[in-house]
């Protein structure tokens, strides 16, 4: 029982470095972008819930206006951005969902 729970535990540590190496690796990456603070913000939280998250439940841009503490309308303009730089594409409409695009996925493996 002990080594199965050990083992489980080395897995969930090995998981959480893989992450946390993502994320800084994320973290590199946005800064490649000449990003705004709040576009900025936006990706990040977006990368996050890419590496962190669970691909049902996914932050409608109204949640995320809140979390960065921003208006919808700056938020709208902040993803436009995004989108048109292919960073993230949208995936809902009611509520309205954005996640990051599949060229940024693949730019974040290959660092």
């Amino acid at each position: 029982m002990l080594k199965i729970l050990r083992n489980g535990q080395a897995d969930l540590i090995d998981a959480m470095q893989r992450d946390s190496t993502l994320l800084v690796q994320a973290q590199k990456l946005i800064k490649t972008y000449s990003l705004d603070e709040m576009t900025n913000n936006i990706l990040f939280i977006l990368l996050q819930q890419e590496i962190f998250g669970n691909q049902y439940e996914r932050i409608s841009d109204e949640e995320l206006s809140k979390v960065i503490n921003t208006t919808r309308y700056k938020l709208d303009q902040g993803m436009r951005r995004l989108i048109k730089m292919n960073l993230v594409k949208q995936v809902g409409k009611s509520p309205k969902i954005h996640v990051i695009s599949d060229s940024l996925k693949e730019k974040l493996a290959k660092k």
